[in-house]
């Protein structure tokens, strides 16, 4: 997914994929400002997650957003009009990436929010994260 932010040179991009080799993590969010500044979040689920979820690529969306903020189905692209102007990766804030997977929400809670603060997953500037699909805390 492509974010664009008005009057200003800051767009990054976002997107879920999925990992095959290692059956401890469902896959990796990716963030990223261009080729220069990435963000790699790994899910790391349960045991027994095949059990209660699907185990295929989940609904992305961005949420926190206000009226302002503009999605376009066609393209998949969020323009976020709240940010307009905005000169500073750090003021990127206030929003979240969501992971929705289909699952049975009395086992697991069927998505993971993956908060953007001061332009980063977490607020974390590392550049690798994990988060426990369980109960999305951060490792």
């Amino acid at each position: 997914m492509y974010c664009t932010i008005p009057n200003s040179k800051i767009q990054f991009y976002t997107g879920f994929e999925l990992d095959h080799t290692d059956s401890d993590f469902l896959g990796t969010l990716n963030f990223s400002y261009g080729s220069k500044e990435k963000f790699a979040v790994r899910i790391r689920t349960p045991k027994d997650f095949n059990d209660y979820c699907t185990p295929f690529s989940p609904e992305v969306t961005l949420v926190g957003l206000t009226d302002r903020d503009r999605y376009s189905p066609s393209t998949g692209e969020y323009t976020l009009w709240s940010l307009d102007g905005t000169k500073s990766k750090n003021q990127i804030t206030n929003f979240s990436i969501n992971l929705s997977f289909d699952c049975d929400n009395q086992t697991f809670s069927s998505t993971i929010e993956v908060p953007i603060i001061s332009g980063a997953p977490n607020g974390n500037k590392s550049n690798f994260q994990i988060v426990e699909f369980s109960n999305s805390e951060i490792l």
